[in-house]
């Protein structure tokens, strides 16, 4: 019974379409005979205003019918929103904001407008409820099971912290010994790679320690990395690891990735007053400090 309703419909729609287009079609004709100065007859003229009465009374009523779509569309988004800008529950935020991105996602034609109401609520809600609040608010997203949660997360800008504690959360479990442990090969010293390792990430939580503030000054540190870096030049298809790039290297990444931190710390500070702050840096993790 459905699918022969929905054939009828899929049907309906397609005279429809041909009627239209053959409306168009000898409009066209018309205004093209019009445009070369050829006189219309009086019967042709009539034939005009025929076609034309009929595509102008199709686009009002098209037009009627959009706009009541889109008002009713967003009629409920502003519902829910207003219920997001009321003291509600974490809980309540949570549906309302998941009931809006749900209609984001299944309907395309209004996605952008709807995220970026989704952008303005998630901004106020953080500001007005701070860090710890907001976090709590994507711990729910990230549990739910739908992904509509974890879509928020990941699409809204006001989550780019979070969603960096997340990421850090995950890498710290493949630390150094886990990186280790899946080197294989006769030449390698897994003892001499923990200890440059070692080296490497005390130097670097120092330096991050030292230069980490809301007002940070970086010149210094830029300095030094120039400074280490000298005028050290190597033919890239052909490294000569000599003893001063050997004692190079290590100080450079060391210094280098410090700066990348320090430089993109804006998520650290947003999320100050959380036990997991440190997870809102930029980090290297231990796959990627070839040392």
């Amino acid at each position: 019974m459905q699918n022969d309703i929905h054939k009828i419909e899929q049907e309906c729609l397609e005279l429809l379409e041909t009627k239209i287009k053959t409306i168009c079609s000898s409009v066209d004709k018309l205004l093209t005979k019009f445009s070369q100065e050829n006189i219309l007859t009086r019967v042709e003229y009539d034939h005009f205003n025929l076609y034309y009465g009929n595509l102008i009374s199709i686009r009002q009523e098209i037009k009627v019918h959009i706009e009541k779509i889109e008002e009713v569309i967003f009629d409920k988004i502003q519902m829910w929103e207003c219920s997001i800008k009321k003291e509600s529950t974490v809980q309540d935020v949570t549906m309302n904001l998941k009931n809006m991105k749900r209609v984001s996602n299944n309907i395309p034609s209004f996605k952008i407008k709807i995220n970026e109401r989704i952008d303005e609520m998630l901004k106020c809600y953080k500001t007005t409820h701070g860090a710890m609040t907001f976090a709590r608010l994507g711990t729910i997203f990230n549990q739910g099971r739908d992904g509509i949660g974890q879509s928020i997360i990941s699409e809204h800008k006001s989550f780019q912290g979070y969603s960096l504690s997340l990421f850090n959360l995950r890498t710290q479990r493949h630390n150094i010994h886990y990186v280790l442990d899946q080197l294989n090969g006769n030449f390698v010293d897994k003892k001499q790679l923990l200890k440059r390792y070692d080296e490497f990430h005390d130097i670097y939580k120092k330096t991050v320690k030292e230069n980490l503030s809301p007002n940070m000054k970086l010149d210094k540190l830029i300095l030094d990395i120039k400074l280490i870096a000298g005028n050290t030049r190597q033919n890239a298809n052909r490294i000569v690891w000599n003893e001063d790039l050997t004692y190079k290297v290590p100080r450079l990444a060391t210094n280098i990735f410090a700066l990348w931190t320090l430089q993109k710390a804006d998520h650290y500070f947003e999320a100050e007053g959380l036990e997991d702050q440190n997870n809102y840096l930029f980090q290297p993790h231990a796959a990627q400090v070839n040392l």
